[in-house]
């Protein structure tokens, strides 16, 4: 048996589920690991049933241990021993990176990472595009919007700022500059483009972005 962690948020949560269909297409059994959800309050938890209607086989406690060497108790590492997953546990050594040995022999694993490689997705690319699937709107402002975006050029931009304010790794990626090169780009590329704002802190894009656009969605 495989198993995957999940972990993060929506965007993570997608990339980790291309790498649990590729492990289930290559050798069958793969399981996820959705424990620590229930206490995570950075993102809104594990989107992809909630966005997708996505259910996925989960493990059991009792296979989380035999697969984790976290519980160095006699019994567990015997039982680890005895069953073969002593050496199960592989966390992803290189991010943004296509690791092919993973699907070259069948084994235990227990992954751990975010596997946010294009190369991982191309695997099952067929069966992403038809599980990915949005359902309809239930609520009135969503079907207001898109009343209003049909006919429109619209133009999706995201804001991401929370967390990734500050990071060493993240924080500088898209500064304000960057978006409104952006932005600028786009107005020469695209006739007439709407452009419409998705960001977890719309205060400041209504204040920031005001010229380009008088719809803000949080």
């Amino acid at each position: 048996m495989t198993i995957v962690k999940f972990l993060g948020g929506l965007g993570n949560q997608l990339f980790q589920y291309a790498f649990y269909l590729a492990l289930q297409r290559a050798f069958g059994n793969v399981k996820a690991d959705l424990g620590g959800y229930e206490s995570y309050t950075l993102h809104q938890g594990f989107e992809l049933g909630r966005v997708f209607g996505i259910s996925l086989r989960e493990i059991s406690e009792f296979e989380r241990k035999l697969y984790l060497p976290e519980d160095r108790r006699w019994l567990w590492r015997k039982l680890r021993q005895i069953c073969g997953t002593k050496y199960s546990y592989m966390e992803e050594k290189q991010l943004f990176y296509f690791d092919e040995s993973i699907f070259s022999k069948a084994a235990k694993r227990y992954y751990w990472g975010y596997w946010q490689h294009a190369g991982y997705i191309r695997l099952v690319e067929d069966e992403l595009r038809r599980k990915l699937i949005f359902p309809p709107f239930d609520d009135d402002q969503n079907e207001k919007l898109v009343g209003w975006m049909e006919g429109r050029n619209t133009v999706s931009v995201h804001v991401r700022r929370g967390d990734y304010i500050g990071d060493p790794l993240l924080g500088g990626i898209c500064d304000v500059a960057y978006y409104k090169r952006a932005i600028d780009y786009v107005g020469h590329a695209v006739e007439n483009p709407v452009f419409i704002f998705f960001s977890n802190d719309v205060a400041w894009c209504k204040q920031t972005f005001a010229p380009y656009s008088d719809v803000f969605v949080g």
